[in-house]
C-alpha cells in the first residue's frame, strides 16, 4: 500500500529523522517483590509519571501503589509509596497528567474484610502528593481518571449495586477536595467497562456498556459533563439497541465528543465484531458510521481513540482475520494492528491502514495508543508472535506527525529485545512534547516480576552545512591623478573607482534516479543562505548530505506511478521541480 506523506527538509536547519527506543530500565527497586499493572502519563513539560502495584508478599496478600517520575531527558526517580497499610490490597492503578503539571492517580484498594473501593490522590505543580482519598463505597471496579484544563480532576468507576451495576463519578472542587459522588446510570441497569476523556475546552465524555436487565442485550451508552459544569447530563444510548454494542472508547476534539464501539456481526458460530463511530452534534449523537467493513470472517476489537491539539483524530484496533474454524485447526488466523484517521474539521474517516501484521496464529492483546500535541503517535500491543505461544512480546510503532508514516514495529521486550521473554498483557504508553514512553512488567531471572520502561527519543536533527560560494575579490580602484595647481585653483579631479563584480551564483539543480527500489534525489548548488524545502510523496525517507549536495531516498511499494518532486524556498516560492515515474518491477 502506498501511503502519502510529506517530507520537509530545510538546509542549515533541523530536519526530521527517525528516533530510537532506549534499553529497558527497571523502575521498581525491590526485585524480590512482585510489581505489575504499570501505566504512565506525561505532562506538557515532558515529565513522565509511572504508577504500578507491588505485592508485599505477606501473609494477607497486601499490595501497595508505587510511583516514579522522570523529567524529559533524565532518569527515573526511586519509587514512592502512595497507598499504605499492611492489610490493604491495591490494584488497577490509572494515571493522568495535565499540561500545567498536575498529576492524578486512581486505584482500587480493599482490606481483609472489605471489597475494593476507589481511591485517588492528586499532585499539584511544585507540591507533594495529597493524602489519598476514598471516593466510593466497596465493590468498585474499572477506575478511570482525567484532568480538565483548569486543573479539576474527574474520576470514574463502575460499582455493584443491589439493583445492578452502576457507573459513578466524582470531581475535585476549585478550592481543593472532592465533590460528592454522582451516579451516571439509573438503578436497575448494568453499567460496566467505563471509559473517560476530557477535551481542551474542558468538556468531558464518559462511555460504558449497559446490559438490558430483561434481554441481556448490551448497548454503548454515554454521558456528557459540559465545560465549566459539575453535574453530568443524562445518559444517552449511542449504539443500535437491536445490535450487540460493547467496549466503547471516547475522545473530544474542538468540544465535540466522539465515541467508537464494536458490534457483533451475524456470524452464527463465532463472535465477530465490526467497529462503528458517532459524534455528538447539538446534543444528539449522529447516525453511526461503520469504521470497518462488514465481514463474517473478521473480528475488529479493542479500539482506542485519541485527539491531537489541532483536533485530528486517530483510532487503532486489533483486526483478526479467520478462515474456516481455527479452533479445529482448519485454517490460520492472522492478527493485524490497524489504524484510521480523521483530519480536524472533516467528517470522513480514512480507510483502515495496517500498521503491523504478525505471523499466522499469533495471539495479540491489549491495544494501546498515545498521541502528543503535534499529532505524533505511538501504537503498542502485547502478545505471542509465534504459533506455539512461546514468546510473548511488547511491540510498538511510531508515527511522526499526524500525516506521517508509521515506522516498522520495534520489539521492546522478549528474545532479541531488552528484557526477559515472559511479558504481561499490559502496556502503558504516554506521549510528551518530544519523547514517547512505554511501560510494562516482565519476569526477572529469579522468576519474580518487575516493572520496566523504555523511552523513544528523536534522532539528532540533520543539519546541512553547505560549502560557501566563492566570492570574487574586488578589482583595486585606479589611483587618484595628481592635481596640478593653477593661478586659480579649482577642485581636484575625482578619481575613478571600479565597482566589484557581483558574486557568481551557482544554479540550484535537481536530479532524480531510481536505484534498488528507492528514489534518489540530488540537489546541487546550495549556499549557506539557501533555505529550501523538498516535498516528496511517499514513505519515510533517509537523508544524506555531502557538501552542497543532498540526497533524499524514499521507498515505494507500488510501481508505475508518476511522482512530482518539488523544491521551494522558505516562503514557498518555486525553485525547481521534476516529475519521475516509479519503474515497474
Amino acid at each position: 500500500m502506498l501511503a502519502a506523506s510529506l517530507l520537509a527538509l530545510a538546509v542549515a536547519a533541523p530536519a526530521s529523522a527517525a528516533g530510537t527506543w532506549s534499553a529497558a530500565a527497571a523502575l521498581n527497586t525491590a526485585p524480590n517483590k512482585d510489581a505489575s499493572t504499570p501505566t504512565v502519563a506525561t505532562d506538557a513539560t515532558g515529565t513522565s509519571t509511572a504508577v504500578w502495584v507491588r505485592s508485599l508478599d505477606d501473609s494477607v496478600g497486601s499490595a501497595i501503589v508505587e510511583v516514579a517520575t522522570r523529567p524529559a531527558g533524565g532518569a527515573w526517580s526511586a519509587p514512592q509509596t502512595l497507598s499504605t497499610g499492611t492489610d490493604q490490597t491495591a490494584s488497577l492503578p490509572r494515571v493522568s497528567a495535565a499540561a500545567d503539571g498536575t498529576v492524578a492517580i486512581i486505584w482500587l484498594q480493599s482490606g481483609i474484610k472489605d471489597d475494593p473501593s476507589a481511591w485517588a490522590t492528586v499532585r499539584r505543580p511544585g507540591q507533594a502528593w495529597d493524602e489519598p482519598t476514598r471516593l466510593s463505597a466497596p465493590e468498585a471496579d474499572e477506575p478511570q481518571i482525567a484532568i480538565r484544563p483548569d486543573g479539576r480532576v474527574i474520576a470514574l468507576w463502575s460499582i455493584d449495586w443491589a439493583e445492578g451495576t452502576a457507573v459513578e463519578s466524582a470531581s475535585t472542587r476549585a478550592g481543593g477536595g472532592w465533590n460528592r459522588t454522582e451516579a451516571l446510570t439509573e438503578p436497575g441497569t448494568w453499567g460496566s467497562f467505563p471509559s473517560l476523556a476530557v477535551g481542551a475546552d474542558g468538556t468531558a465524555v464518559a462511555a460504558w456498556v449497559d446490559y438490558d436487565d430483561a434481554t441481556g442485550q448490551p448497548t454503548a451508552n454515554t454521558a456528557i459533563l459540559p465545560a465549566g459544569e459539575t453535574t453530568w447530563d443524562p445518559e444517552q444510548t449511542v449504539s443500535d439497541p437491536a445490535e450487540y454494542g460493547t467496549f466503547p472508547a471516547v475522545t473530544v476534539a474542538d468540544g465535540t465528543p466522539t465515541v467508537v464501539w464494536q458490534e457483533r456481526t451475524d456470524n452464527p458460530r463465532y463472535a465477530r465484531n465490526q467497529l462503528f463511530t458517532s459524534d455528538l452534534v447539538a446534543g444528539e449523537w449522529t447516525e453511526a458510521v461503520a469504521l470497518t467493513a462488514y465481514d463474517e470472517q473478521a473480528n475488529h476489537q479493542d479500539a482506542v481513540l485519541t485527539t491531537d491539539a489541532a483536533g485530528n483524530q486517530t483510532v487503532a484496533w486489533l483486526w483478526t482475520a479467520y478462515s474456516g474454524n481455527p479452533t479445529a485447526g482448519e485454517a490460520a488466523t492472522v492478527d493485524t494492528m490497524q489504524v484510521a484517521t480523521r483530519a480536524a474539521g472533516t467528517k470522513t474517516w480514512s480507510a483502515p491502514l495496517s500498521v503491523a501484521t504478525e505471523p499466522p496464529n499469533a495471539t495479540l492483546r491489549h491495544v494501546a495508543l498515545a498521541t502528543r500535541a503535534d499529532g505524533s503517535s505511538v501504537l503498542g500491543w502485547a502478545g505471542y508472535v509465534d504459533a506455539a505461544k512461546r514468546n510473548k512480546l511488547i511491540r510498538v510503532a511510531v508515527r511522526e506527525g499526524f500525516a506521517g508514516a508509521w515506522s516498522e514495529p520495534a520489539t521492546l521486550s522478549g528474545p532479541g529485545g531488552t528484557s526477559s521473554s515472559q511479558m504481561s498483557w499490559d502496556i502503558g504508553l504516554a506521549a510528551g512534547p518530544k519523547e514517547l514512553t512505554a511501560v510494562w512488567h516482565a519476569n526477572a531471572t529469579s522468576g519474580l516480576i518487575g516493572v520496566q520502561a523504555s523511552t523513544w527519543v528523536p534522532a539528532p536533527p540533520v543539519v546541512v552545512e553547505p560549502e560557501p560560494t566563492a566570492t570574487p575579490e574586488p578589482t583595486p580602484a585606479t589611483p587618484l591623478p595628481t592635481v596640478v595647481p593653477t593661478a586659480t585653483p579649482g577642485p581636484p579631479t575625482p578619481g575613478t573607482t571600479v565597482t566589484p563584480a557581483p558574486a557568481k551564483r551557482t544554479p540550484i539543480r535537481l536530479t532524480a534516479r531510481w536505484a534498488k527500489g528507492r528514489l534518489a534525489l540530488s540537489l546541487t548548488g546550495l549556499t549557506k543562505t539557501s533555505k529550501l524545502q523538498v516535498k516528496v510523496p511517499g514513505r519515510t525517507a533517509a537523508l544524506k548530505a555531502t557538501g552542497t549536495k543532498i540526497t533524499v531516498a524514499a521507498r515505494y511499494a507500488k510501481t508505475g506511478r508518476k511522482l512530482t518532486v518539488r523544491v521551494t524556498d522558505a516562503s514557498g516560492r518555486y525553485v525547481a521541480t521534476r516529475t519521475v515515474r516509479v519503474p515497474r518491477r
